[in-house]
């Protein structure tokens, strides 16, 4: 499928492979994401909620849950050039959480965390927070990752810097979904589309 030139913040330009071939396909989709890092997204709203709610299994270091709350606004920031304050809080039964927030908050942008145990959980919290925007994550994941980052960061990690690399990367992709949970455009197709219709396929991170 020949691919489109892609527009950024600041209107910034990414062209089109320069040859139809796995290398440059591959060298063009790793370019989205250098480019997104570097100029931002295409479109924030002006509407975009400022603060974000970030919610933890009671269990979960607070250590762990600011830095990540942190270090996802700050990044949210850098994309979107609009500042946005974590709000975090702790519980101890979801439920409980997502009638606090229905109750005690209007409507807005909610990264809730939770222990991967009944396959309900996840399908549970997204009815009750139906008119809120939501990004969901385990508490296994966030866990896992941040185990090697501070291996890392104490300096006992046997594997470089990757415990780092996986941390960053981790935070990340969180971020891109909570920016388009909240209407941003990362890039906008620079021209009419050649062909009727795009199939989008999301693929497990394995």
């Amino acid at each position: 499928i020949p691919l489109r030139p892609l527009i950024f913040g600041d209107n910034r330009r990414l062209q089109s492979p320069s040859e139809r071939s796995d290398q440059a396909y591959k060298k063009h989709f790793s370019s989205r994401r250098s480019f997104l890092q570097n100029f931002g997204c295409f479109y924030a709203p002006e509407t975009m909620p400022r603060e974000i709610h970030f919610v933890f299994p009671r269990h979960v270091s607070e250590h762990i849950a600011e830095l990540f709350a942190k270090e996802c606004c700050a990044m949210i920031e850098k994309l979107t050039k609009f500042k946005v304050e974590p709000i975090v809080s702790f519980y101890d039964l979801y439920d409980l959480m997502t009638s606090e927030l229905s109750s005690n908050y209007d409507p807005g942008m909610v990264v809730f965390a939770f222990d991967d145990i009944d396959s309900l959980t996840y399908f549970n919290i997204r009815f009750e927070l139906k008119d809120w925007q939501l990004k969901r994550l385990t508490t296994h994941e966030l866990g896992r990752n941040y185990k090697g980052y501070k291996e890392y960061k104490d300096g006992n990690s046997r594997n470089g810097d990757r415990g780092l690399r996986n941390w960053e990367a981790f935070v990340e992709q969180n971020v891109f979904d909570i920016i388009q949970q909240m209407g941003c455009l990362p890039y906008m197709i620079e021209q009419k589309l050649n062909y009727d219709m795009q199939l989008v396929i999301d693929v497990s991170e394995k």
